[in-house]
């Protein structure tokens, strides 16, 4: 099966909607992704908290995450990865799978966990729209599209 997956950001109101023609699903969310490590980890690796999250949900995130016992020496962090000077490639790339997995979900409420994890069942054909794209850190947009391209066949960029 081949689903179409397209991820469309809008710069004014820092939301993004990711939509399908294949499942006949679309859906609008903020463009932030909320990421936690450790806070003497220099490895790099960081934990998804959320993903799409509106500001009330993110107001009370801060507080419940810092209560939590077991975050004690934990860092949170809040990221609008489509945003030029706060792009970071992994970020991104973590927020674009999350949405096309949601897309799946939707198509496949009951057999998606299993699909999900043959990949010669389900191909993706990966659309975004991002305004201001090419004037992203050349580098963390070569590393982002490697990320891309070792998930999804058939990736476009449109202005």
């Amino acid at each position: 099966m081949r689903i179409d997956v397209l991820i469309e950001y809008d710069e004014k109101l820092s939301e993004v909607t990711f939509s399908s023609k294949t499942t006949q699903y679309g859906e609008t969310r903020p463009a932030r992704i909320g990421l936690s490590r450790f806070s003497n980890d220099d490895s790099g690796h960081e934990m998804i908290e959320f993903v799409g999250e509106d500001w009330e949900f993110l107001k009370n995130v801060h507080d419940l995450f810092n209560a939590e016992p077991s975050r004690k020496g934990w860092i949170l962090r809040v990221v609008n990865p489509f945003e030029s000077h706060t792009f970071e490639p992994t970020p991104m790339f973590q927020m674009v799978h999350h949405f096309s997995l949601f897309i799946f979900a939707k198509y496949y409420p009951k057999s998606w966990t299993w699909r999900k994890n043959i990949p010669f069942i389900t191909t993706y054909d990966l659309t975004m729209k991002i305004p201001g794209y090419n004037f992203f850190n050349l580098q963390k947009k070569t590393e982002f599209e490697k990320l891309l391209r070792d998930k999804f066949k058939n990736i476009s960029f449109v202005a």
